[in-house]
Order: structure tokens, then C-alpha cells, then sequence
């Protein structure tokens, strides 16, 4: 989460480099993301890392509101369970979307899955920080990120 008075206005995302959809190797989907901060007077803050260090994924392309903006929006993609004898991904996507209704995407990727709607704060409030729900790291089929819930504040 942002230090107290600080807003998300950009994110980072960490994404598994997809190979194929057997279990060999094993593909994971959304790794890690970095939430940066700043205050209403633009002011930035250290940033807010969740990452879980999985060894191929790599990190994409940073984007930003406008100035003065902050991020109010988000909506997730899940990819499709495969079974027993398939690689499985959960989480492989995420936009967020400023105040200004600007979409922020980090990457384009040709995963498959299902979005889900736009989930949004409470009019008024903006995005401080998130939180992840994520498999832990096994030998087979991990998942990592699994679900994001957005954490919002009153600026």
C-alpha cells in the first residue's frame, strides 16, 4: 500500500515468457507488479512491490496517468482451467484506468482467458495499494497470481 496521503498513478507488471500449455516447462502468468506513488501535488513516494522472483518472468512496460491523475479502475483476465494434463496461468492480465478514463496497459499478450467487468472505487476515492492472492511456488503447474483486490482511499 502507498505511505499514507500517496495514490497509485502507474504500475509495472512482472509476466511469465509463456512457452507452450503442457506442464514442460511451466508456464505462470502474472508474477509480480510494481504500484507506483505519488501525492496530490505530484510529489512520488517509494514504490509498492509484490513480486514473487519466479525465474522466467520478466518485467514489462511501465505506464502513467496523466499528471494529476491517479488510477480509479481496474479489470483482470484469467486464463482457462486446461486439467490435470495442461499447464494452467490464472492471472495473466490486468488494465488499469485513470480518472481521466485513460486505459493503462503494460503489455499486450496473446493469452486467452476471461475478463472480468471493470471494477471500480467508490466514486471519490482512488487506488493506494492492492492486495494479491497468489499460489505458493510448488515443482508442477504453479499459477502465481491468482486474484488482485483493489485497496482505495479518500485523497
Amino acid at each position: 500500500m502507498c505511505e499514507e496521503g500517496y495514490y497509485v498513478y502507474g504500475y509495472t507488471l512482472w509476466h511469465d515468457t509463456y512457452v507452450n500449455i503442457t506442464m514442460t516447462p511451466d508456464d505462470c502468468g502474472l508474477t509480480g507488479i510494481e504500484l507506483l506513488c505519488s501525492s496530490l501535488q505530484g510529489t512520488p513516494s517509494t514504490s509498492v512491490y509484490y513480486n514473487l522472483n519466479y525465474p522466467t518472468s520478466t518485467k514489462k512496460d511501465t505506464v502513467n496517468c496523466t499528471e494529476g491523475n491517479f488510477i480509479q479502475e481496474f479489470m483482470i483476465r484469467f486464463g482457462p482451467r486446461r486439467g490435470s494434463v495442461y499447464d494452467d496461468d490464472a492471472l495473466n492480465q490486468v488494465y488499469f484506468r485513470c480518472q481521466d478514463n485513460t486505459k493503462l496497459t503494460s503489455f499486450t499478450a496473446n493469452e486467452t482467458g476471461t475478463w472480468s467487468n471493470w471494477t471500480s472505487c467508490v466514486p471519490g476515492m482512488v487506488l493506494c495499494g492492492v492486495q494479491i492472492l497468489h499460489e505458493s511456488l510448488g515443482q508442477y503447474d504453479n499459477t502465481c497470481f491468482n486474484e488482485i483486490v483493489m485497496l482505495c482511499c479518500l485523497p
